[in-house]
């Protein structure tokens, strides 16, 4: 790594995590509780155990289960365990750490955020033709997707997994000495924090067996250390090795369609529409289709969206509960980024009608999870009832998330100039 590749990673890292803090917003979740609670516990000598934060066993709240008499978390512990090193630092200096969870629960979700970013960046200057252009394309990744408005906001799965997804990734395309044997340890701990994760996971271990079969051994090897970790987890504080870290049970839906069409379309959790920068990925998916002499690692990464947008269209709750955009698809963010960057090189770039769209439409993800980052509310979710049960409302423009949310900006730019007058 050179020396200049070096400061950018570090500006990179600094000015990302700069933005991504601004007013030091938390957007937390029900579901986060385990993962902000985690390292007290573990401080605390509980292990992985939550039994002194649930008064009523009988009673567990949804995010936990009571397994023997023993509270564990219903969701993967790798998040809490990454929540870990901000949490001790701040028991060593003293810090109440229950009285300030949620702040340092964000200050690791916002370096874990910003860590992908460089990540991201030094995958891009492995792939793009020009150093320019993997810098652009990180800063793309930051902050016109749902990186800023989701992952960086709490202690969610999607951060690790990104931090995951992208370090892997760059492993990958190193082609000197034996780097690809690591990207095999991060694929695994992907998995291990987001079992859904092998649906990414999976093509790109095939095209190391295909086309790296000198690695694939050792590859495999450190593949498997964290999956074992995990079978070891879920047997021994869940009861069941086929668990995979957690409590909660894979449901199917009964129209896959509906599902697959609101993950990518619909007005208020559409890939395409919070991020429609993104739809040159789909552009570039084709061409590489009819392309014979196309990278394979394309190949397979293509299959790896595609396989892991389909078992998000199979889920039951496909919306991903109150929550703001595509939060279930935010683990596909690195390889669409990856894709569009290629289509940039290769047919954007000098072409001055597909310039002009593509900047219409990096405006228009960036505003949109600038929406998501500093206005979400969750009000939507709520109100005038819960999307949960009235997933109608998903389809909802006029009255719908980005719609309300432009609004309350409205009025605070309103309110400002009224002040200024």
């Amino acid at each position: 790594m050179g020396r200049n590749t070096m400061f950018l990673s570090a500006f990179l890292f600094l000015f990302v995590l700069g933005v991504f803090g601004i007013g030091l917003r938390y957007v937390g979740s029900g579901d986060l509780v385990p993962n902000e609670l985690l390292p007290v516990a573990i401080i605390q000598g509980q292990s992985f155990y939550f039994d002194d934060f649930v008064t009523d066993k009988d009673a567990v709240p949804y995010y936990y289960v009571n397994v023997k008499g023993r509270i564990v978390s219903a969701y993967p512990v790798i998040p809490g365990l990454l929540n870990l090193p901000v949490f001790f630092v701040a028991h060593v200096f003293g810090v109440d750490l229950l009285k300030n969870v949620r702040l340092l629960s964000l200050l690791s979700s916002l370096l874990i955020s910003s860590a992908s970013v460089v990540f991201m960046f030094l995958c891009l200057t492995k792939v793009c033709r020009r150093q320019s252009t993997a810098v652009f394309f990180s800063l793309v990744y930051a902050f016109a997707t749902c990186v800023w408005s989701v992952a960086c906001r709490g202690i969610w799965q999607h951060g690790p997994s990104l931090l995951f997804i992208t370090s892997a990734l760059f492993l990958l395309f190193c082609k000197k000495g034996n780097l690809l044997l690591y990207a095999g340890f991060f694929f695994g701990m992907a998995v291990f924090n987001r079992p859904t994760n092998a649906m990414l996971v999976l093509p790109m271990t095939l095209y190391v067996f295909k086309h790296r079969r000198e690695k694939f051994k050792w590859y495999l090897a450190c593949l498997v250390v964290p999956i074992a970790l995990l079978c070891w987890y879920s047997w021994a504080y869940l009861g069941n090795v086929f668990l995979l870290g957690q409590g909660q049970r894979f449901r199917v839906t009964d129209d896959f369609w509906l599902g697959l069409a609101g993950l990518l379309i619909s007005p208020n959790r559409g890939l395409f529409v919070f991020s429609p920068v993104l739809i040159f990925s789909v552009f570039y998916l084709i061409w590489l289709t009819i392309k014979k002499d196309a990278e394979p690692v394309y190949r397979y990464m293509a299959a790896a969206v595609i396989l892991l947008i389909g078992v998000c269209a199979l889920w039951a709750s496909w919306w991903g509960g109150h929550c703001f955009g595509y939060r279930l698809l935010i683990e596909t963010i690195p390889m669409l980024i990856i894709f569009v960057s290629l289509c940039w090189e290769d047919f954007i770039a000098d072409r001055i009608f597909l310039k002009a769209i593509f900047y219409g439409l990096l405006f228009f993800s960036v505003y949109f999870n600038f929406l998501g980052a500093f206005l979400y509310s969750g009000e939507f979710n709520n109100r005038p009832n819960d999307i949960d049960s009235n997933v109608e409302r998903l389809w909802d423009i006029k009255n719908g998330e980005l719609a309300r949310d432009s609004l309350k900006l409205l009025r605070l730019v309103s309110e400002v100039f009224q002040r200024e007058k």
